[in-house]
């Protein structure tokens, strides 16, 4: 992924998750694509509770 899309993400994760932006940095592009993903999901889920 692109440094643009990985910062995005990152973005994401953070404001869904929680997680430092900091520790997301230093995890893999497959680490951070599984955790928005996983963020996206629980979005989506809320949503529809």
């Amino acid at each position: 992924m692109t440094e643009q899309e990985r910062m995005e993400k990152i973005e994401w994760i953070n404001l869904i998750e929680r997680y430092g932006k900091e520790s997301l940095k230093q995890k893999s592009d497959e680490e951070i694509e599984k955790l928005y993903n996983l963020a996206m999901l629980r979005q989506t889920d809320e949503i529809f509770v």
